[in-house]
């Protein structure tokens, strides 16, 4: 995790957040509430979709990560498992960010409760996404990164968390 840490300020991890945050900030300071209300606005195909996303952006991540270690340990598989330890550090470096950010803004979410800067829901995803991309290329990265698009929108869309959370939680996670 200490290299992590360290390999976390490289310019394109730097790149990366300081356009995320960027995004955020233009979102925040010049649409986050019309961009916010226009997603309540859309009509949901499925809400099933919303719970969807609402659930997968939290525990599967994290566990997903340590069973895909611990089913690639068990059936001595070294790919599996060595994806799985770089999702189990991405997912603990993500964790670390989200929270202390989300301690660090005390930014209030559009429901009216607290902690909404950065989504972790969202930054969780991406985060897997990024890992899943890097080491196994964009044939199986694609669609994790639409699956933390889900996320993102069923989010904003449950009120939970406003355009620029998700925005930054993805760039955040992306980067973890």
């Amino acid at each position: 995790l200490g290299r992590d840490l360290q390999a976390f300020v490289a310019p394109e991890t730097a790149g990366l957040l300081i356009g995320g945050g960027v995004a955020a900030l233009a979102l925040h300071t010049n649409t986050d509430e019309r961009a916010h209300a226009s997603v309540l606005k859309q009509p949901v195909l499925e809400p099933g979709v919303a719970k969807f996303g609402n659930i997968y952006g939290n525990a599967p991540q994290p566990i997903g990560a340590i069973a895909v270690w611990g089913l690639g340990k068990a059936v001595k598989n070294t790919s599996m498992e060595a994806t799985g330890a770089v999702l189990i550090r991405a997912q603990l470096m993500n964790g670390l960010l989200t929270q202390g950010l989300k301690l660090a803004s005390q930014r209030e979410r559009p429901s009216g409760g607290g902690h909404s800067f950065p989504s972790g829901h969202t930054s969780s995803t991406f985060a897997t996404a990024a890992v899943l991309q890097a080491r196994h290329g964009w044939a199986v990265g694609l669609p994790a990164y639409a699956l933390g698009g889900i996320v993102a929108w069923s989010r904003v869309r449950s009120n939970h968390h406003w355009v620029s959370d998700v925005v930054f939680g993805a760039a955040l996670g992306t980067a973890a």
